[in-house]
């Protein structure tokens, strides 16, 4: 092959590479972050905390599996509220013991621990956090990014490409009388999620969009 001819066909290589290089950054740099000033920040006492997190469980529109540990909605808005807790608190409010967990923190919902979350397609997730830990500041990131992904990333979640909830970090519980929360909706959720923690930060949970 003649010099030309190598040189067309390494331009066009380069050309093809950069394309590439441009719609990859393009499609994470169009993914919806989740300002966490556009969220809500409150306090609560313990027990309005827990009442939250039963309320949600004992709705119509939720149906837990227990043995798989699977959360299946319903509905055109889905309530989901999360906390952050350690592991004899989890036991105590799922009946379940904590295996998954990292000095001793677990993020609960729906009487469950990290369980999958199936919503269905284009649901509106009002998602509510809340730090019942008595000892760490804790966050809670849902991204469309699986957390495998970044769990070395030094970059702060509120950054994380694909975030699409961030909250900020939450002070810890004071001695389990009041806490931290907040809250926001993540809008028409046509993809799978991934939820976790700082304080945790190498386990994390599933969101996943119901195909049935």
């Amino acid at each position: 092959m003649e010099f030309n001819q190598w040189m067309i066909v390494i331009t066009i290589a380069i050309v093809v590479v950069a394309a590439v290089l441009f719609i990859t950054v393009s499609s994470f740099s169009s993914s919806k972050v989740l300002n966490p000033a556009s969220g809500k920040n409150s306090t609560v006492t313990f027990s309005e905390a827990v009442s939250e997190f039963r309320n949600t469980t004992q709705s119509v529109l939720v149906h837990a599996i227990p043995e798989q540990n699977v959360l299946l909605y319903n509905g055109r808005d889905v309530n989901i509220v999360l906390l952050s807790a350690s592991a004899q608190l989890s036991q105590n409010l799922t009946s379940r013991v904590p295996n998954a967990t990292v000095d001793g923190t677990a993020l609960i919902t729906g009487g469950l621990i990290y369980p999958e979350i199936e919503v269905p397609p284009g649901a509106n997730l009002n998602i509510t956090y809340i730090n019942l830990q008595t000892g760490d500041n804790c966050n809670l990131l849902i991204s469309t990014v699986n957390p495998e992904s970044f769990a070395s990333s030094p970059v702060q979640p509120s950054q994380q490409l694909g975030a699409v909830f961030a909250s900020p970090d939450l002070p810890p519980a004071n001695d389990s009388r009041s806490a931290h929360k907040y809250s926001a909706t993540i809008d028409s959720v046509n993809s799978d999620l991934w939820y976790s923690s700082d304080c945790v930060p190498s386990v994390y949970g599933h969101i996943a969009v119901s195909t049935s």
